[in-house]
């Protein structure tokens, strides 16, 4: 078995995505839906690169930073408000 796929497959039930890169094709999309993922998700994200990857020169990858924006994320102020209550009034009718 390909180690590439045991990590893989060890990773996920604890990862939101796996990302296993072997060629430059597919490398950047890989890799942006890696990061867009546990950025999203607020989770844990298994990326795999090829050793073999790391010296190849490819015309696509600059020095440029790539744009990069997510949505803020929304809270639900009325049950954050709730268990707030909920918790203080369950810790003010504990007893010592």
């Amino acid at each position: 078995m390909n180690a590439s796929i045991a990590g893989l497959r060890c990773f996920q039930t604890v990862t939101c995505y796996q990302a296993v890169v072997n060629n430059l094709e597919d490398a950047h999309e890989m890799l942006d839906t890696a990061i867009s993922t546990t950025l999203k998700e607020s989770k844990p994200v298994y990326i795999s690169i090829s050793c073999n990857l790391a010296a190849i020169p490819y015309p696509t990858f600059s020095r440029e930073p790539v744009p990069f924006s997510l949505s803020p994320k929304l809270s639900n102020q009325m049950g954050l408000e709730a268990v707030v209550e909920a918790a203080a009034d369950f810790h003010g009718n504990m007893s010592v």
